[in-house]
């Protein structure tokens, strides 16, 4: 399933506007197929998953089975994000590409760099998990969780399951030929399911009892006084 995913991901189209009056924009070519809501009130699929969207079905149905795996050990994670990831309808057109996720950024690498800049996925879901699986052939290239202060050496194959948007994260450099694909839900999708079918956000419900918890201290110190 790994050596199918690599050869899947090399096999997928130049994207769209990747050269600009005849050259690259970039030696690291990635893509976003996806069901997301940027700047926007409903869901719809990426302009870059319709460009392709035919390459991109094809991308998708191949490594079905890979994307379930990568699903059901979200369920083993986290159970009950697993369930909001799949409990709420979406608009005609939009659809579920990567099992649970609606989507992934598709990263094909190259011999150099096989590198990334720290950074967190602030647009995806806060209190939810993105799904990361490299493939290749290539040695190092560990992802670092710099707030945790380890480095997760990754190994062609290896699923990694992990709040994106709140761990600043970066991967080594690695040797030889990288790729990898991350599974993720946007996080204006769950406004939307929030406004469309009243969905309980768990920041909201944070907010609330961090509220809460400040009124209770607050009480209370007046009470020993």
């Amino acid at each position: 399933m790994v050596d199918k995913l690599y050869e899947s991901i090399q096999k997928a189209p130049t994207p769209k506007h990747y050269i600009f009056k005849g050259k690259k924009r970039s030696d690291y070519e990635s893509w976003h197929w996806t069901g997301w809501a940027k700047y926007s009130l409903e869901p719809f699929m990426s302009k870059e998953y319709l460009d392709a969207q035919e390459e991109a079905d094809q991308f998708f149905e191949e490594n079905k089975e890979i994307f379930q795996r990568m699903s059901e050990i979200l369920g083993q994670c986290a159970p009950g994000v697993y369930r909001q990831f799949q409990t709420y309808p979406l608009p005609d057109g939009v659809k579920r590409l990567c099992g649970a996720w609606m989507g992934c950024a598709i990263n094909k690498g190259g011999n150099n760099p096989n590198q990334t800049n720290r950074h967190r996925d602030a647009s995806e879901a806060q209190y939810g998990y993105s799904g990361l699986i490299s493939c290749g052939d290539y040695q190092r290239g560990g992802l670092i969780l710099w707030e945790l202060e380890i480095v997760l050496e990754m190994d062609p194959g290896d699923v990694v399951i992990f709040p994106d948007a709140v761990i600043t994260h970066s991967n080594e450099e690695a040797e030889g030929t990288r790729s990898s694909v991350v599974c993720f839900t946007q996080e204006n999708v769950y406004s939307y399911w929030n406004r469309k079918y009243n969905m309980k956000l768990r920041r909201n419900q944070r907010k609330k009892k961090k509220a809460h918890g400040v009124k209770e201290g607050r009480v209370s110190k007046s009470h020993e006084i």
